[in-house]
Order: C-alpha cells, then sequence, then structure tokens
C-alpha cells in the first residue's frame, strides 16, 4: 500500500505532537515529585536552611554540652558555674572536681525541664533520671550559667 505525501506528512504531524504530550506529562510529574523531595536537594554553602528548636530541644542541648565539659573539660564546666554559686558551694577546682566525679561517670538523661523568666534571663531547670538538678540561667543562645542546687545561692540575681 502507497500512501501519498499528504497522509504521510499528518501521521508525522500525529506523531510529533503525541511526543510532546508525552514529555509534557513527564516534565509536569517530575517537577511535582522534585517539589515533594525539595529538603532532599543539596543546599549550598550560604543558602539558609530554616531549622525549628523547641525549648525542650534547647534544654537537652544545654544540659548535653555541660555533661561534655564534665567529662571532657572539667575546667570548662567549673568556669560556666555562676561566679557567687562557685564561690559558695566549692572554693576550689579540686572540690568541684571531686564534686562530679560520679555525675561525670553516669548516663546522663533529661526527665523533664521547668522553663521560667526572670529578671532579663530565661532559666532552665533540668531534672535528670537520677534525681540531680541542673539550672541553666541564660542571657542568650549558648550563653549561660550553671547552677547544681538551688539552695546555695538566689538563681537569677
Amino acid at each position: 500500500m502507497k500512501m501519498n505525501k499528504k497522509t504521510l506528512k499528518l501521521i508525522l504531524i500525529f506523531v510529533i505532537i503525541l511526543a510532546g504530550v508525552g514529555i509534557l506529562c513527564f516534565a509536569l510529574l517530575h517537577l511535582k515529585k522534585d517539589k515533594e523531595y525539595n529538603y532532599l536537594r543539596k543546599y549550598d554553602a550560604n543558602e539558609y536552611i530554616p531549622t525549628y528548636v523547641t525549648y525542650e530541644d534547647l534544654a537537652k542541648i544545654y544540659l548535653n554540652d555541660y555533661f561534655y565539659y564534665m567529662r571532657f573539660d572539667q575546667k570548662k564546666a567549673y568556669d560556666l558555674l555562676d561566679k557567687k554559686y562557685k564561690e559558695k558551694k566549692f572554693g576550689s577546682f579540686n572540690e568541684f572536681s571531686n564534686y562530679i566525679k560520679d555525675l561525670r561517670n553516669s548516663n546522663l538523661k533529661m526527665k523533664r525541664y521547668v522553663k521560667y523568666t526572670k529578671n532579663k534571663y530565661v532559666i532552665y531547670k533540668i531534672y535528670d533520671r537520677n534525681g540531680n538538678v541542673f539550672i541553666f540561667k541564660t542571657n542568650g543562645i549558648m550563653q549561660y550559667k550553671v547552677y547544681l542546687d538551688e539552695k546555695t545561692v538566689e538563681i537569677g540575681e
């Protein structure tokens, strides 16, 4: 069977239109899939990446940060104690080092926390599973002073 030129042109145009519609459908489906998995893409060096940190997350970060210093940099942990508290409770670095000896070897996990504001400070009172209390007087993110009890001095003064 012989086809004339007009029929061949119509078939060719039909195939081109069909291929175009197929490519367009594939592109639209692929574009939708990319939007759904946008968080998996590689971010550039200075690109803003939104993160959401809850107060509970902050409490855990403070506790883990201080626990790290108690285990691996006791001098830094001692320096992070509030000045009045440090002088009244311990007096010397050696007394502090003896006091935290058992804490350093424990598996510290947060049981609960209480967050409140006093004067210009945000106070995080964190209780661990062993009944210890760690109190962080913050005046900015990761800018804190530590108390290991609430009876030695007034917190937040």
